[in-house]
């Protein structure tokens, strides 16, 4: 019987393609600066994706600033560290003078406009925007520091492919098997079943991949390694998912964007990451 796959089916597996193509190339042949390139321009992908989604473009001076303090974060990252909670603070600094000057300046042009301006959009704006830095910094800011250790390339692709390949199976497993809703309020089509083949999924996924790390250099990471990220990673990867889901719902769209057609946005794809990378960083280092 011949397999039948939809237009959408072809392009998600293309574009994964694509993109494994592109990291491993980067990881393996262009080094450790470019790695930390790539994930900086990811994560500046992610915040225009952010920023659209949470409307934070109808506020230009939050929106252009998020492209600094992404910038900022993932040097200070790379070079120093990811102890960012300093360019938080910055963040928030920044940005609520940024508002005064706002105001000020509008207060000038439309002093009734000025007078009569929505506080309570002006707070969510404000908390929006800081929430976005620290989620697109989740996402991809550890990715630099992590490849930076101690067979950095190799512990990264084992995280992806315990998260991407927990996300396929809870997919296909949740589509063909799934019952009982997990979450149905932030997304009706997740079901307890996928979610138990999610985690099966990335266990015999990251199994094989590690197996696979024997062929590349340098010596593959050990065992126990690999059995924690697969035993504590699936979880932390769903939880990413269900978060986007939930700031998709607030803010009423579908996709994050339209960069890879089949996936959505970067961040739709990179969802499961948000929660996980940072403890990777954490467990192995």
């Amino acid at each position: 019987m011949k397999l039948q796959l939809s237009e959408e089916l072809r392009q998600r597996w293309f574009y994964a393609m694509c993109a494994t193509v592109i990291l491993f190339v980067t990881l393996f042949a262009l080094g450790q600066e470019a790695s930390f390139l790539l994930s900086l321009l990811c994560g500046l992908q992610g915040w225009k994706e952010y920023a659209r989604m949470m409307s934070l473009r109808d506020r230009p001076s939050l929106h252009v600033m998020g492209y600094v303090f992404v910038t900022l974060m993932f040097l200070h990252a790379f070079f120093v560290g990811p102890r960012t909670l300093f360019w938080l603070w910055g963040a928030w600094s920044a940005a609520f003078f940024a508002l005064f000057i706002e105001y000020r300046l509008q207060l000038k042009r439309d002093p009734a406009a000025a007078l009569n301006a929505n506080i309570q959009l002006m707070w969510t704006q404000l908390c929006r925007f800081v929430m976005g830095l620290l989620y697109v910094f989740l996402i991809f800011g550890f990715i630099g520091s992590v490849v930076s250790g101690v067979r950095g390339e190799q512990v990264l692709i084992l995280t992806f492919t315990i998260v991407f390949m927990g996300d396929t199976g809870a997919y296909f497993v949740g589509r063909k098997h799934g019952r009982r809703k997990l979450w149905e309020a932030l997304s009706p089509k997740k079901t307890v079943e996928g979610a138990l083949g999610g985690y099966a999924f990335s266990i015999v996924g990251g199994l094989v991949c590690w197996l696979l790390c024997y062929w590349l250099p340098p010596p593959p990471i050990e065992f126990s390694t690999y059995l924690m990220l697969a035993l504590v990673l699936p979880p932390f990867a769903q939880a990413g998912d269900f978060l986007e889901s939930l700031m998709k719902r607030a803010s009423g769209t579908k996709d994050s964007g339209s960069l890879m057609p089949g996936h959505g946005g970067l961040l739709d794809r990179a969802d499961g990451l948000a929660l996980a990378m940072p403890l990777v960083y954490f467990l192995v280092s």
